[in-house]
């Protein structure tokens, strides 16, 4: 099931570029508050520390819009 929500701001890195993956990040400020479940929940940035240990050996879930498997730009957030 799919849920859709109202976007109110799209805040883009002021150096993002379409010729370069650098700073290739933006935030999307939802219009209304959303409920947590399982399945929606807040991620967290790593903040480039040095000390990888935190995070391997650990799992993870990369989010976000990007080229889907036939190399076509996605529209949607997965």
């Amino acid at each position: 099931m799919a849920l859709e929500y109202d976007v109110l701001e799209l805040i883009v890195h002021p150096e993002c570029s379409l010729h370069n993956i650098r700073n290739d990040i933006a935030l999307i400020k939802l219009a209304n508050e959303i409920t947590y479940t399982d399945f929606i929940q807040p991620i967290c940035l790593w903040n480039r520390d040095d000390d990888h240990s935190a995070i391997m050996h650990k799992v993870g879930a990369v989010v976000g819009f990007g080229y889907d498997g036939i190399c076509l730009l996605s529209e949607r957030i997965h």
